[in-house]
């Protein structure tokens, strides 16, 4: 569990994510201005106002749709904050599953990876992302591999084919990748039964 955490902490590491904003994040701006920094012409200002907004937990309702566009930005260090504040949001992103959904195909892995752990993180509304977490479980970077497997174990969803891509999963050359998918299919329920 503890090499798990801290390859998952690696993970977003490595994608260049600033650490958590504090609570009182709003820095003299309001929502709105930190929403619209969002649309600013430095990739570093909107990184930043990404993680601002993902600090501001149910507050920063009204910036899910804004977020969920930014899955879209050129840069890469903002498609990676943005998807890793939705999933910080929690249930209140559920409207931005479809956009995490689409950046389980992003040409990066690190975007792919955080996406994947946003999607566990959103829960019982993320139910539409599970056949892409599933097929994320062969991916070619074991990261993803890994982060789609925790999104299952969060999720817990119902039918054969997690089931079957879960065990299949239990034969990865990755030890980490291998449990996470076995405490996956603990979580989930038995298809049979």
């Amino acid at each position: 569990m503890i090499r798990r955490l801290a390859a998952l902490l690696g993970v977003l590491a490595l994608a260049g994510c600033p650490g958590t904003p504090p609570a009182s994040a709003f820095e003299g701006r309001t929502l709105t201005e930190w929403v619209s920094a969002l649309d600013a012409e430095q990739a570093d200002d909107r990184v930043r106002a990404a993680a601002v907004l993902g600090g501001l937990g149910a507050d920063a309702a009204p910036a899910v749709g804004p977020l969920a566009d930014a899955l879209n930005d050129p840069e890469e260090a903002v498609r990676i904050e943005a998807a890793r504040s939705l999933g910080r949001l929690g249930p209140v992103a559920g409207p931005a599953v479809g956009a995490l959904t689409s950046a389980l195909s992003d040409w990066s892995h690190d975007v792919r990876a955080v996406a994947a752990l946003a999607c566990g993180d959103l829960g019982a509304d993320a139910a539409p992302a599970v056949p892409e977490l599933i097929g994320s479980l062969r991916s070619g970077d074991w990261r993803v591999r890994l982060c789609a497997a925790e999104a299952l174990a969060k999720l817990a969803p119902k039918g054969q084919d997690a089931a079957l891509a879960l065990t299949a999963a239990l034969d990865d050359e990755v030890y980490l990748v291998r449990e996470a998918a076995a405490e996956a299919l603990e979580r989930i329920p038995d298809p049979a039964g």
